[in-house]
């Protein structure tokens, strides 16, 4: 019944039921989510002449090292997150602590409406040498008029069909893990001499395994 939100409805909420962090390596997370917030920021700097990203704030980060403010409009600060920490508090402090170092600046409240009808179609947020390109679908989420939630911008990723895409990558990274492991033992085994060897070998099965699993 709760598949849809990994089996934890509390933690995690999944608005169109086809979005999921869990489960995805950590590493390759923090790739996927880097790469998705230059993709919404580029977008958000077309849409609001004037606007600013990746915006210094000194004494803002955490244990009192300089901050970046994600998207700034006028004296407006929003912070972007993925839809799953749509209900964590943590989530939010972020952006509290910038509001606090940027004198005249507040939560921002203007734009949300707006922000929240975009959604950006195709976009490539993650590719691996010899298997493609994944690419999907990003909808942003905003709640005008909730005070908890004022300058929270959040973001979902929609499966594609014809493409390598964001859920496909738990399939992929589960394979890509074995294969490291069978290339560490190869290397280690030959004295490092068949590295290159299992390396290429690791690609095709990674390709062809990706292919078996995903279409």
């Amino acid at each position: 019944m709760y598949a849809y939100a990994a089996n934890n409805p509390v933690r995690y909420i999944d608005p169109d039921g086809r979005s999921m962090w869990d489960g995805i390596p950590f590493g390759t997370r923090s790739i996927i989510g880097s790469n998705v917030h230059t993709i919404i920021e580029s977008n958000l700097l077309i849409r609001f002449p004037g606007s600013e990203t990746e915006v210094r704030i000194p004494g803002g980060g955490r244990f009192g090292t300089d901050g970046r403010a994600d998207f700034v409009y006028k004296n407006e600060i929003y912070e972007i997150k993925p839809v799953t920490q749509a209900n964590d508090p943590d989530a939010k402090k972020q952006l509290e602590k910038y509001v606090e170092h940027m004198q005249g600046y507040k939560k921002g409240t203007s734009k949300l409406l707006e922000i929240g009808a975009i959604e950006l179609e195709d976009q490539v947020i993650f590719s691996i040498p010899g298997c493609g390109e994944i690419r999907a679908d990003i909808k942003l989420y905003t709640y005008p008029g909730n005070p908890a939630q004022e300058g929270m911008i959040y973001y979902s990723l929609s499966n594609k069909k014809d493409n390598l895409d964001y859920k496909k990558l738990k399939a992929i990274g589960a394979v890509t893990g074995l294969v490291t492991a069978a290339v560490v033992v190869i290397s280690v085994a030959s004295g490092g001499g068949a590295t290159h060897t299992a390396t290429e070998i690791g690609k095709k099965i990674i390709k062809e395994s990706a292919a078996a699993i995903i279409f």
